[in-house]
């Protein structure tokens, strides 16, 4: 589904858990933009992390890459991409 947090550049709890939540997947791919602007906060990393889900966080063009290689490998994930900054 199309990804729309509040506020691009900080991505806080209430943008990711809806969709963490009905996905429960064992990773989330956070790709935060071209040049690494956008950040998570620590309320949503906690949260990740007290679910036991592997964050990874990369520049977007990596993220997306990341995807491409979760996907052969069968994990169970979801990605939040930022497309710019």
């Amino acid at each position: 589904s199309e990804w729309h947090p509040y506020d691009h550049h900080h991505i806080d709890l209430s943008d990711i858990k809806e969709d963490v939540e009905r996905e429960n997947p064992e990773i989330v791919v956070f790709g935060n933009g071209a040049y690494g602007v956008s950040v998570m906060n620590e309320d949503a990393k906690g949260f990740l992390k007290q679910k036991g889900i592997n964050l990874i966080e990369l520049k977007t063009e990596e993220a997306s890459k990341k995807v491409n290689e979760l996907i052969k490998e069968n994990k169970k994930f979801i990605g939040f991409l930022h497309h710019t900054c």
